[in-house]
């Protein structure tokens, strides 16, 4: 195929001005035409649907997290009161605690610093609490910060009414985007309210006989972060604790169900479909028994040193206070997993928020890609070695435009597209030989008696010039010579009598120049015969001799060194003498011993090739 002088102008024309077109309009023209400077805008409003592509409209922008996703050793250790058996016994006179314990132990929280306190256990006793102790709980609790205290819930056949102070803990409809069918359900509380006086709202904790709250650490997922209460989403207990850790409202709680957990507007967390977060790998709390909480107060005797514990309560976003339900010398596993979660959404929070960056509009990438596109294509009418470097320009030309959009006008551009484009036009062209523009000259065919090599022919005695090349007779002998007669001359002498077999009269055979007799042919050289339908496994070698050549009509070498070896030893049979490529312009067959299994494929190809001109050449002189 050749392409005209005046397409390949006009082709090139076409490119340059296609590439100063997209200078010109991208550089110079106001980057607002781009609307990056529009979506960032809608992004630092807070406009939450515009920050993730899957489910939402924004086709044309997408997302990058600049973050690690979960933030290491920046959020305080979160502390975890532990009130099992044995530690309780060490601070209180019985077990489980009863209501004054508890006010003990929150006057001890408080004073060493704590300002946020979640209780995790329900807060039961057998006897209810008259109402001095229970305004002394009361006032304990009220003194904190911000304070909460947990309910078991389960799901029953009639639903409850929602809890009058619960109606700040609802989050908007509008705020959640798709489907919270797969959140757990609860409509009821389990057991009786704490008896207390103080305004502490009661949470959810855990879902009676729902194996999402189960704590299964090895899942390293968190528990349900949201109830549904008919049709209303309430957060629970950990999810309450960050939001306060936070200065954030239910209002400022965003939910894809599957897919992102919002909150304030621009920071996001993976959630799946039953409102769940990934633990992070660092959340592990701090365990502290209350003899490490409550200082004992013995005349006598000096208080243990509690500046520790002083440091970890004052620094902790929030300190949970844990009792289990039953008789127990370890910790509540609830309350452990609480915890993590907790610790989980600061320490996800705290990096910087997902950016959004627009990609680049469609007619950009169509004459980024037609531009290199055209290039490549241009770049058949050099050499091979010139086709091949400007192939590699325009691949790494595409990165550099998508770095350059990226870094000057935080514009993303989609790299693959024109490097595909150019990886076809490489890969359907690459077994194509000649040049496009201008034709290749043939080499002329080897002489009897000539060598041709590159530039330069090697002429032998005159003697041996004069003479010509004997008529060809109907029955013909061909012999196929190379060095050791193990590679390539067999294989030649097999291509030629799978090639030949209409002309039964036609024989063909093969030596070498320094053969070592009685070699088989190499394994390589059956195998790529065996692709042909030849088997030459009867092969051996032998070293070329005056009987072959004289019994040969016609004599093919390999390469030009074989020639001249070959005129040299046997000049009486310079005229039957030929370079096995003669009739097909190439330089001869390298040898492909050492090169591998695709090199001696590559032989037989072109050893295929110059048989079928040598065959078409011994028909035409029939």
């Amino acid at each position: 195929m050749t392409l005209p002088p005046k397409f390949l102008l006009i082709l090139s024309l076409f490119q340059i001005s296609l590439g100063l077109g997209w200078i010109l309009g991208y550089v110079l023209l106001p980057p607002t035409i781009f609307c990056y400077e529009q979506a960032a805008e809608h992004l630092l409003a807070g406009e939450y649907r515009t920050v993730r592509p899957e489910g939402l409209n924004t086709e044309n922008s997408i997302v990058l997290q600049p973050y690690d996703y979960f933030n290491k050793g920046q959020t305080a250790q979160l502390p975890v009161v532990s009130l099992h058996r044995e530690s309780s016994l060490n601070s209180f006179a019985s077990y489980p605690p009863n209501p004054m314990d508890y006010t003990v132990l929150f006057r001890h929280l408080y004073e060493q610093g704590a300002r946020n306190v979640y209780v995790m256990s329900p807060m039961t006793w057998e006897e209810k609490p008259d109402s001095i102790v229970k305004a002394a709980v009361g006032y304990e609790l009220d003194r904190f910060l911000h304070k909460a205290l947990g309910r078991q819930m389960s799901e029953s056949a009639r639903r409850s009414p929602l809890p009058p102070d619960w109606k700040d803990l609802i989050i908007p409809a509008s705020n959640i985007v798709g489907k919270t069918d797969q959140f757990p359900r609860a409509d009821r509380f389990v057991g009786e309210p704490p008896q207390i006086t103080t305004s502490a709202p009661s949470l959810g904790t855990v879902v009676e006989n729902n194996e999402l709250f189960s704590p299964a650490p090895e899942n390293r997922v968190s528990p349900p972060l949201f109830i549904r209460w008919g049709g209303d989403i309430i957060p629970t207990l950990p999810l309450v604790a960050a939001l306060n850790a936070l200065d954030l409202k239910p209002s400022d709680v965003r939910i894809i169900p599957g897919d992102t957990l919002f909150l304030g507007g621009k920071r996001s967390i993976p959630l799946d479909k039953n409102g769940r977060i990934p633990l992070a790998a660092n959340s592990s709390p701090t365990i502290l028994d209350t003899k490490e909480v409550i200082v004992p107060v013995m005349s006598g005797l000096r208080p243990p040193d509690t500046t520790a514990v002083r440091k970890l309560l004052s620094s902790a976003d929030a300190v949970l206070v844990s009792e289990p339900s039953a008789l127990s010398d370890t910790p509540d596993a609830q309350s452990l997993l609480a915890a993590q979660t907790v610790r989980s959404i600061m320490g996800a929070l705290a990096p910087a928020p997902a950016v959004l960056i627009p990609i680049a509009p469609a007619w950009v990438q169509w004459i980024i890609v037609l531009d290199v596109l055209l290039l490549s294509v241009w770049a058949l009418r050099f050499q091979r070695r010139g086709r091949f470097i400007t192939w590699g320009l325009c691949i790494l030309f595409v990165p550099f435009i998508a770095w350059y959009l990226f870094s000057a006008h935080d514009t993303w551009f989609p790299v693959m597209t024109p490097i595909t484009a150019v990886l076809c036009v490489a890969l359907a062209c690459r077994r194509r030989r000649p040049p496009l523009v201008g034709r290749q000259r043939r080499r002329p065919c080897a002489a009897p008696g000539q060598l041709v090599s590159g530039t330069q022919r090697s002429t032998y005695p005159p003697s041996l010039q004069k003479r010509t090349p004997r008529l060809m007779t109907q029955r013909k002998h061909i012999l196929f010579i190379c060095t050791g007669n193990t590679c390539r001359s067999p294989m030649a002498e097999g291509l030629f009598r799978k090639l030949s077999a209409h002309h039964p009269e036609w024989q063909a055979g093969s030596a070498g120049t320094a053969a070592w007799p009685g070699q088989a042919a190499s394994p390589e050289t059956l195998h790529a015969l065996r692709e042909h339908g030849v088997n030459l496994s009867s092969h051996e070698s032998r070293p070329v001799t005056d009987e072959l050549m004289k019994n040969a009509t016609d004599v093919y070498a390999m390469t030009e060194s074989h020639l001249a070896a070959l005129l040299a030893n046997f000049p009486e049979h310079a005229d039957k003498v030929r370079l096995v490529t003669c009739y097909t312009g190439n330089r001869g067959i390298a040898d492909p011993i050492g090169c591998g299994q695709t090199a001696y494929n590559n032989v037989a190809r072109q050893l295929t090739t110059a048989i079928q001109a040598i065959i078409a050449r011994m028909e035409q002189q029939e």
